[in-house]
């Protein structure tokens, strides 16, 4: 993907929003495994097909990457919690026992079939990714070497599809750098990209600690010419760009944090359907909309009178796209700037940080 460009987060009813005219606000999508395992039986859906957003990305031409979610197979209701109906449905669980122990994967051959049948739900997808569980600041031994030895599983087993990891660790986890010390780590497995997902990470908020620990973790995954991506980070996306990052994912309005349940019924945290302010790094009501700036790609189907919800989250794709691009076009000390100008707190205070790192370099 190009620098700077947007993987969006999709929920499985997006069919509209991945299937809009070109050019898209994004380069690819990224949605959850359990969106496409069978309906559970006592769901209003039992029986019905489950392919219907894979059906649209591929008829829009639209690569995507298939999320196997397992860090929830941890969780010690997962047996009995009705969010984890669908997941549990999947065939990649019938290589493991529930709630998931990650001393359960030390046995190699129960480990290879749990990643040989998390990789073959997601045939077709333009990436194939290793199951992966979560790091904590404890436990964290037995869990990295599940980890890496999964993906050096996933590397050596893909055929014509681009191996990648995902990364979730907590945000105490990352404030202790627990991110970057993994870099030479996953390098060493043969990945080239890895996602990283950092669970109650309040990203559109987040502190100058939390948003230097993400700089540092780019960093390192740089120096050993892996590209780290930050998931589902909205708004904190374009200064993380600004930062080093080559691309980043979000939702428009879900999937713009990393929620604070392993498993999340509506799919991904975020925010009520606001209008994105164009260069302002703020939303406004739906109504407000008229008397904010413009969108940056025009004519904008939000700036209708009549504009639906799924033409604002159109809407603020663009915005943080065009965010993106800018930050990526400009670099650190360009953006610091146009962060500490917006009069956003948040942003005064990424401004800061970018500013302050910029000053390191020169």
């Amino acid at each position: 993907m190009a620098s700077g460009q947007i993987y969006l987060r999709a929920r499985h009813d997006d069919l509209e929003l991945v299937s809009c005219p070109s050019p898209h606000p994004f380069g690819a999508v990224i949605f959850h495994a359990r969106y496409i395992a069978p309906y559970p039986e006592d769901h209003p859906r039992f029986g019905q097909t489950t392919t219907e957003l894979v059906d649209a990305l591929r008829v829009a031409k639209v690569n995507y990457v298939i999320d196997p979610g397992t860090p929830a197979l941890t969780k010690p209701d997962i047996q009995t919690v009705w969010e984890g109906a669908r997941l549990r449905a999947s065939p990649m669980v019938g290589a493991v026992d529930l709630p998931l122990d990650p001393n359960a994967l030390r046995n190699a051959k129960r480990r290879d079939r749990f990643v040989d049948d998390t990789m073959l739900l997601q045939a077709g997808a333009a990436a194939v990714v290793a199951p992966y569980l979560e790091y904590r600041l404890r436990d964290t031994d037995v869990v990295r070497r599940v980890n890496l030895a999964m993906a050096r599983r996933c590397v050596r087993s893909a055929a014509g599809q681009l191996p990648v990891a995902f990364i979730q660790l907590t945000v105490a986890a990352l404030r202790a750098g627990v991110l970057k010390q993994l870099a030479p780590a996953y390098a060493a497995t043969g990945v080239t990209r890895v996602f990283t997902r950092v669970r109650d990470l309040d990203t559109e908020t987040a502190s100058a600690l939390e948003f230097g620990a993400y700089l540092d973790a780019i960093a390192a995954f740089t120096e050993f010419a892996v590209e780290l991506v930050p998931d589902c980070v909205g708004r904190l996306g374009p200064p993380l760009v600004a930062g080093g990052a080559a691309s980043f994912s979000t939702g428009p309005v879900n999937f713009r944090k990393v929620p604070r349940a392993l498993l999340n019924k509506s799919g991904g945290g975020g925010m009520q359907v606001f209008y994105e302010v164009a260069g302002g790094f703020h939303a406004v009501a739906r109504g407000a909309r008229h008397a904010s700036a413009p969108c940056f790609f025009t004519p904008c189907p939000a700036a209708a009178r009549n504009a639906s919800l799924e033409d604002l989250r159109l809407h603020n794709l663009h915005v943080l796209r065009e965010e993106s691009r800018l930050a990526a076009s400009n670099g650190g000390a360009w953006y610091a700037a146009r962060l500490s100008s917006s009069g956003q707190p948040h942003a005064i205070v990424w401004g800061e940080v970018l500013g302050e790192r910029a000053q390191r370099a020169a």
